[in-house]
């Protein structure tokens, strides 16, 4: 197992145990599934990205830009597609899964970026 998959594992961990806590407070179905559904999408969207980054590079350096950045602007519509579906379609508790899906985001985000660092100096 790669160490970006433990890691992905570890914060996935934390969270949910983190986000126990609003569940058992609130004690509401809609809470709990959107505090459940926020990591899944939030780690897909990890996965994804790993994959385009080590897709790219293997390539050249143009094609490498092209496919992470181009990448991420296609992974930010598919996101913003699923938040806008979520708050229409969906009985879930909105602001309870945009607030968890910032959170893990923006985490494993940072693992993202940690990733194409380590790779371009090491």
């Amino acid at each position: 197992m790669s160490i970006y998959l433990r890691w992905l594992f570890i914060v996935l961990f934390f969270g949910l145990l983190f986000s126990l806590f609003p569940i058992f407070k609130i004690q509401e179905v809609e809470v709990t599934l959107s505090l459940l559904l926020a990591p899944a999408v939030a780690a897909a969207n990890y996965i994804v990205g790993i994959k385009l980054i080590k897709r790219g590079f293997y390539a050249s350096q143009a094609t490498f830009m092209k496919t992470v950045f181009g990448g991420m602007g296609i992974r930010l519509l598919v996101l913003g597609a699923i938040i806008a579906a979520v708050n229409v379609c969906a009985k879930l508790d909105f602001v309870a899964f945009l607030v968890g899906l910032l959170g893990y985001y923006t985490v494993l985000l940072a693992l993202e970026v940690w990733y194409v660092h380590t790779r371009l100096n090491g």
